[in-house]
């Protein structure tokens, strides 16, 4: 019996022993499933499959909930997907007794990194010091206390100072923290760790880029070290090393301005060193703080509007530094083409305020503030545009495109009393040139055309030139506008400009009644060179073909190019003078309908003083043609009031005059007609019966 009883207790103990074994190999099992999931979730969320790395870490834990590295995996991806109150609650699970060092150190800096999403800072700077106090080696924490500790206006003892800057490099640490890092620096005056911090940042996004497919040049310039360094200067640099800086900075482009442009009132300098100076000192004291705060964040967006600040100065800082190449770009123009100094300052103004807008409009501000900040700022740029090179030439041509011609115009006659052209008001008045031949301002033109080609190169202002001697060929004045057509010739001979003065001949030929030396020059143009003629010059090429049948009394191909000229034409004193010739000619013919059309058609023309009066002159042809002789004379001799000078009108009117045997009164219209023209030539034979 008690022998049986031994071998019963022998068996239990052994059963007890293969029980405890089988259960401590089932627990390092589990274990191990449990790492290799925790393992599977950091890999997911490496790959930002965040969602996929959360059900790990907690399979992991379900596992085997003695594990506390799936608990400390899932804190840390809850914080950095920004659900701080999860997270937080996660990482309280954690018991920190059981943890090494190491463990205690990182759960408390996350701690403070929920603190710092909540919004407090003296909590995110108490469990930094936890961090610290835990593993005095957490590099992370230490950077983040020093951080906060400025925040708040303390002063960082001088143990976790000389711990701070004990480092040579700050290579392994997250992005975000080698930024604070940076930042640090730069204001402690570690010129040359910051530095290496911009080299290690740049290999992190190289490797970032690698891995996403490659980097681009424009990428790998950018994150480059060097350039980086410089591009962070604004975000770093206040109070009296900030001025200091800025004055500098502003001080050398001033003189780099002075150098390059004509003198100018002194105040323009002042203006501009101490508003570029205030814009940027301004800037980096608004949007520090909570530039740092977002650094020291995980879930953060480029285009969150704490952004938009850093964003700006980096803008503002980098087009300040391009100034250098920009401004002595501008001295290989000859000095009147130069711009004013003011109108170099504009360039900086500018562009802050429009990255102001470009940088409101990508970021996520409600609509409402957005749309008041893109409208301020918009305003700002429109206004500070109206100052820079050509700003005010751009604003004028895009006012007169949506029908705002007297928007920022420039007065000829206030010009004249300065005694100056500025090339951008060069520029307006070239674009106003042009709009003065659609309103037939033939004096004006001219003037202006003198005026700006009289004191810079002709050769820059080609499109004024060419205006001015159509004007002079549109009033009759011959002589003015063959010697321009003369020194233009000589100007641009062998250059593409020179088509363009040989079709201005060709025209103001065909006026003087040459037409065979005007079809010759017409028909000289390559094919490849008409096609490049503008709407206007192809339609005064084919004006001139039409003018030239009538002479040679082809007037089937006559009516033919003018009927082309008709479909191309845009200014209206030109369709006028068309419609004139077509009028004629089909007087000619007694194509009675064909001039009812031409009649239908004069309410179309919408210029000047010289279209009106050509105007009168088709209807008094489509009235003589209906046989209303009194009416055609009435229209006749209104259409020869015009101030205006019109030779055809004058050779119309003294036609009907001398169809009235009036020969007497049609002799005197000689007067009012240019003596070399081909209207008064035509006339004067009418009246000395010379001629039909």
């Amino acid at each position: 019996m008690r022998r049986n009883s031994f071998i019963f207790l022998a068996f239990c103990l052994f059963f007890a022993l293969v029980v405890s074994a089988s259960g401590a190999e089932d627990g390092a099992i589990l274990l191990k499933k449990s790492q290799l999931l925790v393992q599977k979730g950091v890999r997911a969320e490496e790959r930002g499959e965040f969602e996929d790395a959360a059900l790990l870490y907690e399979e992991a834990l379900e596992v085997y909930p003695k594990n506390m590295m799936p608990l400390l995996q899932l804190g840390k991806l809850l914080a950095r997907i920004g659900m701080y109150e999860k997270a937080a609650e996660r990482l309280r699970a954690i018991p920190l007794e059981q943890l090494p060092k190491a463990g205690r150190s990182e759960i408390h800096s996350l701690f403070g990194q929920i603190a710092i999403a909540r919004g407090s800072l003296e909590e995110a700077g108490a469990a930094y010091r936890k961090a610290i106090e835990a593993n005095n080696e957490n590099v992370v924490a230490l950077t983040r206390k020093i951080t906060v500790e400025r925040l708040l206006g303390f002063s960082s003892n001088q143990e976790s100072l000389k711990h701070f800057n004990s480092y040579d490099t700050f290579k392994g640490l997250p992005y975000s923290d080698l930024l604070l890092t940076y930042y640090l620096d730069m204001e402690m005056g570690n010129i040359v760790r910051a530095y290496q911090t911009c080299e290690v940042m740049g290999e992190q996004l190289a490797d970032i880029s690698r891995k996403e497919g490659g980097q681009s040049f424009l990428d790998s310039v950018v994150n480059s070290a060097p350039v980086s360094f410089v591009l962070g200067i604004p975000l770093c640099i206040h109070g009296v090393v900030g001025v200091i800086y800025y004055l500098g900075l502003f001080g050398a482009l001033i003189f780099l301005a002075t150098m390059l442009s004509a003198p100018s009132a002194i105040w323009h300098n002042f203006v501009y060193l101490i508003a570029a100076t205030v814009f940027l000192l301004a800037g980096q004291h608004l949007g520090f703080r909570e530039m740092i705060i977002a650094t020291m964040q995980s879930d953060f967006s480029a285009f969150d509007s704490v952004w938009i600040i850093p964003k700006l100065l980096v803008a503002g800082h980098f087009v300040a530094l391009a100034l250098f190449l920009v401004f002595p770009a501008f001295s290989i123009l000859p000095a009147e083409q130069r711009p004013l100094r003011y109108e170099l300052y504009g360039i900086w103004f500018f562009c802050w305020f429009f990255m102001i807008f470009v940088l409101v409009f990508q970021s996520r501000l409600g609509f409402a503030t957005r749309a008041g900040y893109m409208a301020v700022s918009g305003i700002l740029a429109l206004l500070t545009m109206i100052i820079m090179p050509l700003g005010r030439f751009v604003i004028f041509n895009v006012a007169s495109a949506a029908g705002f011609s007297g928007v920022v115009a420039v007065n000829r006659k206030d010009i004249q009393k300065d005694g100056t052209i500025s090339f951008t008001d060069a520029k307006i008045l070239e674009s106003q040139a042009l709009k003065g031949l659609e309103k037939d301002a033939f004096e004006e033109v001219v003037l202006t055309g003198r005026k700006v080609l009289g004191c810079l190169d002709r050769k820059t202002f080609v499109t004024l030139w060419r205006s001015m001697i159509l004007a002079m060929i549109c009033r009759e004045d011959y002589v003015e506008a063959q010697r321009n057509i003369n020194e233009y010739l000589e100007t641009f001979k062998g250059t593409s400009q020179l088509e363009s003065g040989q079709l201005l001949d060709a025209y103001l030929r065909c006026r003087k009644g040459d037409f065979a030396t005007a079809v010759v020059v017409i028909r000289g143009f390559s094919e490849k060179r008409a096609k490049m003629f503008s709407n206007d010059e192809t339609a005064m090429c084919l004006l001139i073909l039409g003018c030239c049948g009538t002479a040679f009394k082809e007037y089937v191909q006559a009516h033919i190019d003018l009927g082309k000229a008709l479909n191309c034409v845009k200014l209206p004193f030109l369709k006028a003078e068309i419609l004139t010739e077509l009028s004629e000619l089909d007087f000619m013919m007694n194509a009675k309908e064909a001039l009812a059309k031409w009649k239908a058609r004069v309410g179309e023309l919408n210029g000047g003083e010289k279209t009106a009066s050509l105007k009168k002159v088709i209807l008094s042809i489509a009235a003589l043609s209906e046989g209303n002789k009194e009416e055609a004379m009435k229209l006749a001799a209104e259409a020869c009031k015009s101030k205006v000078r019109n030779g055809r009108a004058c050779a119309w009117y003294g036609h009907l005059l001398c169809l009235e045997g009036r020969h007497g009164e049609a002799e005197e219209l000689l007067g009012n007609m240019t003596p070399e023209s081909f209207d008064a030539t035509r006339l004067m034979n009418e009246t000395t019966g010379t001629g039909s």
